[in-house]
């Protein structure tokens, strides 16, 4: 059965952004993957029993921090520079969109893929949905 059109997130324009973005990852806040995509050769940097760990470590992360939305406003982005790689992570619509990218990507490009995210093309703003599929895997 086809996924329907508006469940559909093409990754292709972020990947096209920078050479540097390596991995993207759609979660839902029940910490379920949605949607994955990484650049052709990209391999991840731990094992992947560990990536479930250090995703459901950050899920806790962004709850701890709810509490302050009534008082400083809802959270953007929130940003993870490591010695081996950066992770940034925007809360969309339902949905956390996980970013990884090299150690030495400008973090000033972190508004140009929100400003990509917010693009409807995209299909990252829909409505919330269970099930996505990626589309235009970057090269």
């Amino acid at each position: 059965m086809p996924v329907p059109s508006e469940a559909r997130i093409c990754t292709k324009p972020l990947f096209d952004l920078d050479r540097r973005i390596r991995c993207i990852v759609v979660l839902g806040f029940d910490g379920k993957k949605l949607a994955a995509d990484s650049r052709e050769g990209f391999e991840s940097l731990e094992p992947e029993e560990e990536t479930t760990r250090i995703t459901e470590q950050t899920l806790i992360g962004m709850g701890m921090s709810a509490g302050a939305n009534k008082y400083h406003g809802r959270v953007k982005a929130v940003l993870i520079v490591r010695e081996k790689l950066s992770v940034i992570i925007f809360p969309l619509f339902e949905k956390l969109i996980m970013i990884s990218v090299d150690p030495d990507f400008p973090l000033e490009k972190a508004t140009a893929i929100a400003q990509l995210l917010d693009t409807p093309e995209l299909g990252f703003a829909s409505h919330p949905i269970d099930t996505l599929t990626v589309t235009g895997r970057g090269g």
